[in-house]
């Protein structure tokens, strides 16, 4: 089979949390706005300069405004955004974050914030492309498991799925169900934020 165009699904948030989760056991400046992902996905999968023959989908949840923190959240989304479009990396709002109420111990009560529908997004972009048989080959940054049905769907379909995971969190049902799958070494995140502080 010729080599057809290759596809990266990156699930935004949590590839996020986990870039900088990291960076903070350096106890280093934790910020994904100073995070080169393009460069850590073209280096760890050995992409190359040329970058014709792959698209990268960083798939997000799209948050409301309910408030100064919310506001803040989102303003750092946009810079987030726009970073990532100007490395060539899509952005895919896929999801919403919706606020929920809970109750504290203490009679108190607090907002909390979860994402929904990501997983979903990254599901139909991964199995359309089984279906509309432009890609050969799809890269899926997520550890999330409910992913599986998809990817065993898509694979059944002659599309080779990887699974794309950190050295220190790597999910063993996506690594089983997965054609095979790459690890992101803690070393690599480091560097691909010293370059682009540089």
């Amino acid at each position: 089979m010729f080599d057809m165009k290759k596809l990266i699904l990156v699930d935004g948030e949590n590839t996020r949390k986990k870039v900088e989760d990291i960076l903070r056991t350096e106890n280093r400046r934790a910020s994904f706005v100073d995070f080169d992902l393009f460069g850590l996905l073209r280096n760890t999968l050995r992409l190359g300069n040329d970058n014709l023959d792959t698209q990268i989908r960083f798939h997000s949840a799209r948050l409301k405004k309910y408030n100064e923190k919310s506001n803040a959240i989102i303003e750092k989304q946009r810079t987030i955004k726009t970073k990532l479009e100007k490395s060539g990396i899509e952005f895919v709002y896929s999801g919403i974050v919706r606020r929920f109420e809970r109750e504290l111990q203490n009679g108190n009560s607090t907002f909390m914030y979860k994402e929904k529908g990501v997983d979903v997004g990254m599901a139909v972009d991964l199995v359309s492309a089984a279906y509309d048989k432009e890609y050969n080959k799809v890269y899926i940054l997520s550890s999330d498991s409910d992913l599986q049905p998809a990817i065993r769907k898509s694979m059944s379909h002659d599309l080779k799925v990887i699974y794309v995971g950190f050295q220190d969190s790597v999910n063993i049902g996506m690594t089983s169900t997965c054609s095979s799958s790459v690890v992101i070494r803690r070393d690599e995140v480091f560097d691909f934020y010293n370059n682009c502080l540089l």
